[in-house]
């Protein structure tokens, strides 16, 4: 039976492709679910985290890069982050307009 973790690696190459650092990333992906395992004893649990955890990541990963100093590339990067948080923005905002978050919302929207 697939691990969770095997799953992850598998998904990641079917994006990674012919990524010029396919390898290096997907080794480095590896090596961050092997700390996990050590740290959590157990592997990525599949299914348990929120689009908003992806998400809270992301803006951690736009602070860590905007305080780095002399980062080569460092606006295409934080560009990027921007691009990945407006794709979250426009996911939530779908959910939102499909599935209210409570009854007093979905009866505002039943009007």
């Amino acid at each position: 039976m697939e691990s969770t973790n095997d799953k992850i690696i598998n998904l990641s190459k079917k994006f990674l492709g012919n990524a010029k650092f396919g390898i290096i990333i997907q080794k480095g992906l590896q090596k961050r679910l092997d700390i996990g395992d050590i740290k959590f004893g157990q592997p990525m649990p599949f299914g348990k985290y929120r689009l908003e955890d992806a998400k809270e990541e992301i803006e951690d990963a736009f602070i860590y890069i905007s305080s780095m100093k002399n980062l080569p590339m460092k606006n295409e990067i934080l560009q990027k982050l921007i691009d990945l948080l407006n794709i979250f923005m426009s996911i939530e905002e779908e959910k939102k307009d499909e599935y209210p978050r409570n009854t007093n919302q979905r009866a505002y929207l039943e009007r």
